[in-house]
């Protein structure tokens, strides 16, 4: 039986729920399987969001803290805010084309974030800002931290980066915690830092 959910991640320019969203990586995948790190970024998508649109249209933040930060990543990671994006509606439109091609639905397909309060607070709060609907059910939504625990993975534990692992790239992060799920899931052990 296919047990088939989505990881997502998205990097932003504030840690404010109205922030501006950068990029979003999304990642589905078989908890019953256990795919290499580099089958699951073949498998996602980075979407990458229109900021002019977020700022001028909606009056999402940028934080000078977050734009620090921002300035400090390694060129690999910065080339994120170089893109010039898609509007929220299409962001919403793709991540929706993205279930169908998966064969999932709105109602069925479990959305998993480490730590729903932050990247699925804004994206949903983006969504309602632009009066999008948002591509999940308002029950699907789930924590990735959670999941890891409840399968014995303590959230202080480090996990080993897979290699060519880009730390703070949307689709790198979604896919290591879809890397993560399966092996927790499957009873596979990882490497601890």
């Amino acid at each position: 039986m296919s047990r088939t959910v989505a990881t997502i991640d998205l990097e932003s320019m504030s840690l404010r729920t109205d922030a501006v969203i950068v990029s979003v990586g999304v990642v589905f995948f078989d908890l019953e399987e256990v795919d290499t790190f580099e089958d699951l970024l073949k498998r996602g998508t980075i979407l990458y969001v229109s900021a002019e649109e977020q700022a001028k249209n909606g009056g999402r933040r940028a934080d000078s803290d977050t734009l620090d930060w921002w300035r400090k990543r390694p060129e690999d990671v910065q080339d994120q805010l170089s893109h010039k994006g898609v509007s929220p509606a299409m962001l919403a439109d793709l991540m929706t084309q993205m279930m169908w091609a998966n064969n999932t639905k709105r109602n069925n397909t479990r959305w998993y974030a480490r730590g729903p309060q932050f990247d699925i607070a804004k994206l949903e709060d983006l969504f309602w800002q632009f009066e999008v609907t948002s591509p999940w059910h308002y029950r699907k939504p789930r924590c990735s931290r959670t999941f890891l625990e409840e399968h014995g993975v303590e959230d202080d534990g480090k996990i080993a980066f897979p290699a060519g692992m880009i730390p703070h790239n949307a689709l790198h992060d979604a896919a290591f915690e879809a890397f993560m799920m399966q092996r927790a899931y499957n009873g596979v052990p990882m490497i601890v830092n």
